[in-house]
């Protein structure tokens, strides 16, 4: 499990017997002010989302670590508010929302908007934490910053997606509509608008088979 140095000197009373620990292996220091109880209990992800508290996992690093894309990103995808104190770690880029910060809007499409309410904090086994945006706001994301991908990488992104449960509820067309809010419509090209409805009509035979069951 990882510790902030706060953790850590909480755990072991003082800072003087953090020090103490590590020299005799009991906890390790595995980057500035972070420890862990074990040598190899984490991923750099974990440690990322540790150190930046603040921060959630967006694009590639999200989709990699969720295995809908097979090359591990060169560098860590991190999300953080606009108003956030810039990172200078060369192995991360951080990526800036405006509307983080923003409460979520009241209506049927609040569930797109990359928001507080819309991160989802998962505790991994080992005790770390995996902070990352609701599957709907990072298909959303997504398709936002298609121009990152070639039509085929993103094709073939959104066709491994298609059938992920965590996708349940989808609708083509709550995408259209925040698409439209941001005047944004080009982003859907008919190859893509084809694979949303794909993605609803996979959703809505998963859907079928879970009231069935």
């Amino acid at each position: 499990m990882l510790y902030n140095y706060a953790e850590a000197v909480s755990l072991y009373g003082s800072d003087y017997l953090l020090k103490k620990a590590i020299k005799e292996k009991k906890i390790y220091k595995v980057d500035k002010g972070i420890y862990s109880d074990e040598k190899d209990n984490f991923t750099k992800y974990e440690v990322a989302i540790k150190k930046y508290p603040a921060s959630f996992l967006v694009q590639d690093t999200a989709l990699y670590v969720l295995g809908f894309i097979d090359q591990e990103p060169e560098v860590i995808h991190l999300g953080t508010a606009r108003n956030a104190l810039r990172i200078t770690d060369k192995s991360i880029k951080q990526h800036f929302y405006s509307d983080f910060d923003r409460e979520d809007m009241e209506g049927h499409y609040a569930e797109h908007i990359l928001s507080k309410k819309n991160l989802k904090e998962k505790v991994l086994k080992n005790g770390n934490i995996i902070r990352i945006l609701n599957f709907k706001a990072l298909v959303y994301d997504l398709i936002r910053n298609k121009d990152s991908y070639s039509d085929d990488e993103l094709i073939g992104i959104l066709t491994r997606i298609e059938k992920c449960r965590y996708l349940k509820g989808f609708e083509y067309w709550d995408f259209e509509a925040n698409f439209r809010r941001e005047n944004k419509e080009s982003i859907l090209t008919p190859e893509i608008e084809d694979k949303l409805d794909d993605i609803r009509t996979a959703q809505m035979h998963l859907e079928l088979w879970d009231d069935w069951d």
